[in-house]
């Protein structure tokens, strides 16, 4: 605005607040409020403006954004949240105060404004603080702030009410958004990251030029099915809300874990890490997994396997990293479980031949490619035949002859060994009786 134009009126003020404040959604509101802000203090002269939100749950005021924003903010950030307990007393108001205050140099109020000129190191100010108000609940307050001594015209107490009522309504717009996308991005039970979540988070770490490797640690409770059945689902629930509790006291703030469903959980580290610390944070987890808890009056314990894989950014994604942290668990419960594995490529072939044999293996026994190898049994004393031993055998399109041990168990863990077993029984039955029939044609009726 040139020195020749008027300033805009406060209509116009207020219409290019409600229009900003359109775009405020849950990913940028933050930018907008702050923006909004910067334009209010450059038309009402002021120093310093904030928003702030009043969580009544702790009893405290949430600052939301500010103008100027600060260029260097501690860590903690004193300002941010501000325990109405502990603040001053005009500051203590905003928590219901469903009017506007308005605070001047004045003999009433000399001693407020020593007191901030001594904790703040601030001159004498002019303050505006307007409350955000929801119903009968003070939401919030949108704050100006004048060094030294400034009036506020009724008009523009008006108007700031106005920009309050909009601001109240884009918060609550942009909160609701805010637990829609809690919601649909974390667990129930736990609080934790779900598996979308969890997804999006390693497709932008695995991003090409990203830092790496990406570390996955898979976790998975062994037997958890026996606190399910013997104290009911609501112990079982307990159960895994201590594991996830737990794994979050192990780790940092910035490390990701998520529950991907049932008792099967994933952590993946803030950082960097190598395979050997990797494998370290492993067993600390789990040491720590293991202790005892006190679930309905019992004294509960369970083991948990761990996989542990890493991925490249720019060269895995996230299904590969996923794939191989969920090897490396089911190969350490295939070991007996209660144990820590870190992903090999033997365990990559190993995997990709059990998927083969559990893909067809059912087709393979309804339709043929399965044969009988007889071993006889000799009286050596005698050379007489006392018997034959069928052998099963699969004539595997490209993997050649497999022998039983190669598929008799995967056959026992996806309930096919009885199927296998009864077409070991009628084959060998209807070869029998082909040999027998065979063995009459050759030496007469009576043989």
């Amino acid at each position: 605005m040139s020195n020749d134009e008027s300033p805009p009126s406060l209509d116009r003020v207020v219409t290019e607040v409600a229009t900003r404040l359109m775009a405020a959604d849950a990913t940028n509101s933050t930018a907008v409020y702050t923006g909004v802000l910067e334009m209010l203090v450059r038309y009402f002269g002021v120093d310093v403006s904030f928003l702030r939100r009043n969580d009544h749950e702790i009893g405290a005021s949430v600052l939301v954004a500010e103008w100027p924003v600060r260029p260097e903010i501690l860590d903690p950030d004193p300002l941010r949240v501000v325990y109405f307990a502990d603040a001053d007393p005009v500051f203590a108001e905003t928590e219901h105060r469903k009017t506007p205050i308005i605070v001047r140099p004045a003999p009433e109020t000399d001693a407020y404004q020593r007191r901030i000129e001594a904790d703040r190191h601030v001159p004498q100010i002019s303050l505006a603080a307007t409350p955000l108000v929801s119903g009968d609940k003070t939401t919030g307050a949108l704050g100006f702030v004048k060094y030294g001594n400034r009036e506020w015209p009724t008009e523009e107490i008006n108007a700031l009410q106005a920009i309050a009522s909009l601001l109240n309504q884009a918060q609550s717009r942009v909160l609701a958004e805010e637990q829609l996308r809690y919601l649909a991005e974390h667990d129930d039970l736990t609080g934790l990251n779900n598996r979308r979540a969890l997804i999006a988070h390693l497709d932008a770490r695995l991003q090409p030029g990203q830092q790496g490797p990406v570390t996955a640690l898979f976790f998975d409770l062994d037997r958890l099915k026996a606190i399910n059945d013997y104290l009911g689902h609501s112990a079982g629930d307990s159960f895994i809300r201590v594991f996830a509790q737990r794994l979050t006291e192990g780790v940092d703030s910035k490390t990701v874990i998520a529950r991907l469903g049932g008792d099967e959980f994933v952590v993946v580290p803030s950082e960097p890490i190598s395979g050997t610390a990797a494998e370290a944070l492993a067993y600390q987890l789990q040491d720590s997994l293991r202790r005892r808890v006190w679930i309905d009056g019992e004294r509960l314990t369970r083991a948990v396997s761990v996989g542990v894989a890493s991925g490249i950014p720019g060269s895995d994604n996230t299904s590969d990293l996923l794939r191989r942290a969920d090897q490396a668990v089911l190969s350490a419960k295939s070991a007996g479980g209660d144990r820590v594995a870190v992903f090999t490529n033997a365990m990559s072939l190993e995997t990709a031949y059990r998927n083969d044999i559990e893909l067809h293996l059912q087709d393979v026994i309804e339709n043929g490619a399965l044969l009988l190898n007889y071993l006889p049994e000799i009286d050596m004393r005698t050379g007489k035949l006392l018997a034959t031993e069928a052998l099963v055998r699969w004539d595997h399109p490209t993997r050649g002859l497999l022998p039983p041990a190669a598929f008799i168990g995967i056959a026992e863990s996806i309930n096919l060994a009885g199927e296998l077993g009864r077409w070991v029984l009628r084959t060998a039955c209807k070869e029998f009786a082909r040999w027998r029939e065979d063995f009459q044609k050759s030496h007469g009726s009576s043989g």
